[in-house]
């Protein structure tokens, strides 16, 4: 069997698949507390679906980084994604990168900026028409 094929074979049973565990009782749980709050179904789906497209978006640019080899800025940046914070936490991601401030600061807008991208990509998966997504 070439290795060609066998890869070709692991795709097709599923190798890219991610499966994720069923615990009914913990969803059970999870729907009841979030019906408690007095929230419509169609606010819990919209909410739930935002975070799993939040997640699909993370995962996609986790593995660019990874692919280039660079996860440890990821692992350092991405919990600044949501806006350039400055102090105590950067400072120490400077360190641990060995850049300067600036170089820091630039490398973390590039990542927002991909994210941002990548986010617009796959909501336009779920649209009729790539305009149906707003944005810039």
């Amino acid at each position: 069997m070439s290795v060609a094929f066998a890869k070709q074979a692991a795709v097709i049973r599923g190798e890219k698949v991610v499966l994720h565990s069923l615990d009914y009782e913990f969803g059970e749980l999870q729907l009841s507390q979030e019906l408690r709050r007095e929230q419509s179904a169609e606010i819990i789906f919209e909410r739930r679906w935002a975070v799993a497209m939040l997640d699909q978006v993370l995962n996609r640019l986790r593995d660019e980084y990874k692919l280039t080899g660079r996860m440890l800025f990821f692992e350092c940046r991405s919990p600044f994604l949501s806006g350039d914070q400055d102090g105590e936490g950067y400072q120490s991601v400077c360190e641990t990168l060995q850049l300067s401030p600036e170089a820091a600061r630039v490398a973390a807008h590039r990542m927002r900026k991909r994210y941002r991208q990548i986010l617009r990509e796959e909501i336009a998966h779920t649209t009729a028409t790539s305009q149906d997504v707003a944005g810039r």
